[in-house]
């Protein structure tokens, strides 16, 4: 058994630091709205029903010393008697008498001028219901009840009245305490919900290392029969003679799905180690443009044998913190990506340095990628479709059909520049051409891996 089973595995990647992030936040919000909508509504249903019940106590009150009033003038045969007599200090008091459409105040507790006026108003109001009536003067809100009422064949209107801004006030204050409560809980179940997020996601995330540990187990111990395989295949194929010239129709296409299995599998291998952090590599600081200028070099012969127009504009002198050997293969993908959907045309490879960031562009004006594809292309085994993956192009009367894509390539990309703290940027119209935007902000150093306790 190699030592590839024994290896750390108590590493978490910084794509995988990025999606418990993402998923503590979610988590984090996704609380914090249910718990905001469940506290407005019950703080909401709470304040109402007190309010609804200080206000029946308080309207309650008002007809009880109502009554109370027209008791008193019932006791006397006069109903002008009784003048000033206060029975309720806490409420006033009014009787009006109403006389050929006119109406008259004959007695009551003393009250403000202003509340006066109003109550004469609310007295020569039509209606011979009682009803309740709110007058708010500046601070002051008073709560009126007006009761029509016969006494000895005298129209009387009945008026009691009191200040309820008391009561107001602390409805206000009530109201405003739920609201504060509601806030300090929301920033709680905030605080909370992503401190405890990460014990939510931990079964979840056990899950995934323990998926990429497979595949990465996987990959390795294909990578030795494969490789015995490939060798052994092209041994025979160096030695054929007469005599086994005519297998050769069955043992060359065994060779070159073996070749083609061995990409595949070493892609799988490079995918589980930048996934799980275990790469092995160190981050250093590397020139970035004596990278690019090396892959540059390297794919400018490759174009111009298709006779794709090549053209590099590399800045010289830029550097940065990581792993320029991963940097390497991010490039070398991106351009075999140009190069091989880009049949005629062009080809542009650039690194820039706009402020504090590093940015490299590579463009063609290859056949493209639908809009409702750009999403995905760089999701694991994806491809976008048969004329994309298996593109036919016409080179002087011969189809040259493309070999499958493995459908890894710009998997392993994205996420060689999400190890690096980097952002990866894709535009593309069909017939037109793609355009793959890398912009990586310079650090003196990457955020070291934390590891799982």
């Amino acid at each position: 058994m190699s030592d590839h089973s024994h290896r750390s595995r108590s590493w978490i990647s910084l794509t995988n630091e990025r999606l418990i992030h993402n998923q503590r936040l979610r988590l984090a919000m996704v609380n914090m709205v249910v718990l905001a909508l469940i506290w407005a509504f019950l703080s909401l249903f709470v304040y109402l029903v007190i309010r609804q019940e200080t206000q029946s106590a308080i309207d309650a009150k008002l007809q009880q010393y109502a009554f109370q009033i027209i008791s008193q003038q019932m006791l006397f045969s006069d109903p002008f008697a009784g003048a000033e007599r206060q029975i309720n200090q806490d409420m006033n008091y009014s009787v009006w008498l109403v006389s050929q459409g006119e109406v008259k105040w004959i007695q009551g507790s003393a009250v403000p001028q202003f509340l006066l006026n109003r109550l004469a108003t609310l007295a020569s109001s039509p209606g011979n219901a009682a009803r309740f009536f709110n007058d708010k003067q500046g601070e002051t809100i008073y709560r009126i009840y007006q009761q029509p009422v016969s006494i000895m064949n005298q129209n009387l209107i009945i008026q009691t009245s009191s200040d309820i801004g008391p009561e107001i006030e602390v409805l206000e204050r009530l109201l405003l305490l739920f609201g504060l409560a509601g806030l300090a809980g929301v920033i709680l179940t905030v605080v909370g919900g992503y401190a405890l997020g990460m014990w939510t996601l931990r079964p979840i995330m056990k899950a995934r290392e323990r998926e990429k540990d497979f595949l990465a187990d996987v990959s390795h111990e294909l990578r030795t029969p494969l490789s015995v395989m490939q060798t052994n295949l092209e041994l025979m194929l160096r030695h054929v003679d007469a005599t086994t010239e005519d297998s050769l129709e069955w043992v060359e296409p065994l060779y070159k799905e073996t070749t083609r299995m061995r990409k595949m599998v070493d892609d799988l291998l490079d995918m589980a180690k930048i996934d799980a952090g275990m790469s092995g590599a160190n981050y250093l600081s590397f020139s970035l443009s004596d990278v690019c200028e090396e892959v540059a070099m390297l794919y400018e012969p490759v174009f111009t044998e298709r006779g794709v127009e090549f053209e590099s504009n590399i800045t010289e002198g830029l550097s940065m913190v990581g792993d320029g050997s991963r940097i390497r293969q991010l490039l070398f993908i991106l351009l075999d990506n140009a190069n091989k959907y880009t049949p005629k045309g062009k080809v542009s490879f650039s690194l820039l340095k706009k402020g504090n960031a590093l940015e490299i562009t590579v463009e063609d004006s290859g056949i493209g990628i639908r809009a409702d594809m750009l999403s995905k292309v760089t999701e694991r085994f994806f491809r976008a479709d048969v004329a994309r993956t298996q593109s036919a192009v016409e080179e002087e009367g011969q189809t040259t059909r493309r070999k499958n894509s493995s459908g890894l390539g710009l998997a392993i990309a994205k996420r060689i520049v999400e190890s690096h703290q980097g952002k990866m940027t894709i535009s593309s119209e069909v017939n037109v051409g793609t355009s793959f935007h890398l912009r990586f902000v310079k650090n003196d150093r990457i955020q070291k891996r934390k590891s799982v306790k």
